[in-house]
């Protein structure tokens, strides 16, 4: 079972932090993955490496230049991690060990692994989205689409993409108690499409929206590169306009006329 969960930005939140909340460490130390380790304290990827916040209470840099994200303590007291800089997953021993358990999929490099979570058998599953630029992405379908999937490690060390092109930029994971789901955060960009859906319709009346809204539609359209047919209805001072994106269409702003054309290239 997959499922989605979609963060949605308001305009106005209640307080995300209790009264009283301390900062314990700062200035960087704490952007990623924390993980909890019972003698050792909290490990979290900052300032470029793992950083650790001791029983103590002191912060100190305890592996520099690792290029961390998401990261997790086993069973046996090892420390797993996401290193998207050098787009690979490791196994950091307690003796000090590190050990590569994967570094490419069917002999071409991850995107940037992110986060990783164990189930009750050992395996361990991964997400592999693409931040920043998209060029140079080699994880690819038989059809040459990008893939920003999830992984499993085997404990005999098999690597398999359980989860492909049916999620977009998956991010944080999380196996069930059971071992029977696998929660996958991931990103939904505007106007694009999972496969449940078989057309995304959008409406847009440029007569009332805000002066920037059509040169923001353009921009989304540019990038759109969903699987998927989007129809955009556009209501504007010229009349009603359809859009159906598609690789040779864009959208020509007039925003200061609240106006729209459609061009095909």
């Amino acid at each position: 079972m997959l499922l989605g969960i979609i963060a949605l930005a308001c305009l106005q939140q209640a307080p995300v932090f209790e009264p009283g909340t301390r900062v314990l460490a700062g200035d960087g130390a704490a952007g990623e993955g924390p993980a909890w380790h019972p003698t050792q304290g909290v490990f979290t990827s900052g300032r470029g490496g793992i950083c650790r916040l001791t029983p103590k209470g002191e912060s100190v840099l305890h592996r520099p230049n690792a290029g961390t994200n998401g990261l997790l303590f086993d069973r046996d007291g090892s420390l797993l991690a996401c290193e998207p800089v050098l787009k690979r997953v490791t196994r950091t021993k307690p003796d000090g060990t590190l050990v590569v358990l994967t570094d490419s999929f069917a002999g071409k490099p991850y995107n940037q692994p992110n986060d990783l979570t164990v189930d009750a058998k050992g395996r361990i599953y991964f997400s592999d989205p693409r931040y920043g630029p998209r060029d140079g992405m080699e994880q690819r379908d038989s059809q040459g689409r990008t893939i920003e999937g999830v992984y499993r490690i085997d404990p005999d060390g098999k690597v398999t993409r359980v989860i492909g092109r049916e999620v977009q930029r998956a991010n944080g994971v999380l196996v069930s108690l059971d071992g029977k789901h696998l929660f996958v955060a991931f990103e939904v960009m505007p106007f694009d499409a999972v496969p449940v859906v078989g057309i995304v319709r959008i409406e847009v009346d440029a007569r009332t929206a805000p002066a920037d809204a059509i040169e923001r539609l353009r921009r989304i359209c540019e990038e759109y590169h969903g699987d998927h047919p989007v129809v955009v209805d556009i209501r504007t001072t010229g009349g009603q306009r359809r859009l159906r994106l598609g690789p040779a269409y864009r959208v020509r702003p007039r925003s200061e006329e609240h106006t729209s054309e459609l061009q095909s290239h």
